[in-house]
């Protein structure tokens, strides 16, 4: 009851209850209205990017992107579940109350932010979306692609197979690094 009238007496209750109240800025011209509109559009943009990297690593928690990420949610909310089970609710909520508010006396503090780092650092390792890097391998079809690429620069007379003997030893060399390539 006491909360009521304090709520009231503050103007937190009756007629304006739940009323948002926007402050104008002050008038500006045109071109402070479009900077700060775009201003606003990459403030937003910046914001669904974090929203869809927040949704990809979620998806990739769920669906077992990471085996050893997805186990490690499963026992975590395993040990939440648990603990509803053994302890009423009323005991927990109390905790989670005791929790929340005495988070920021001193001796509490160096506590929460290790954990927060520690939060921070593990959900930074969880990718968006899962990589596998394959081991290259050439096909046959890439290696007939470069041999038929040689013989229609040979027909073409760009490689002239009469050449001195030093320059041949360079052609050697660019050839030897055609191949290195190909292959």
């Amino acid at each position: 009851m006491l909360v009521l009238k304090a709520l009231k007496a503050q103007g937190r209750l009756g007629r304006n209850f739940g009323r948002v109240t926007i402050q104008e800025k002050p008038p500006a011209n045109t071109i402070q209205k479009i900077i700060s509109l775009k201003e606003a559009m990459n403030e937003m943009e910046d914001h669904l990017q974090k929203l869809n990297v927040a949704l990809l690593k979620l998806r990739t928690i769920f669906i077992s992107g990471q085996t050893q990420v997805t186990n490690e949610v499963a026992f975590s909310l395993l040990g939440m579940a648990t603990v509803l089970i053994i302890f009423p609710f009323r005991y927990v909520s109390a905790f989670i109350l005791l929790d929340v508010f005495t988070r920021e006396l001193k001796f509490r503090q160096k506590m929460i932010l290790q954990f927060q780092t520690f939060l921070k650092e593990w959900w930074a390792t969880i990718p968006a979306a899962p990589v596998v890097v394959l081991p290259f391998r050439a096909s046959s079809e890439m290696i007939m692609h470069s041999q038929s690429h040689t013989h229609t620069l040979e027909e073409d007379g760009r490689v002239d197979n009469k050449t001195s003997p030093a320059q041949s030893s360079d052609d050697e060399g660019e050839s030897s690094c055609i191949d290195s390539k190909a292959v």
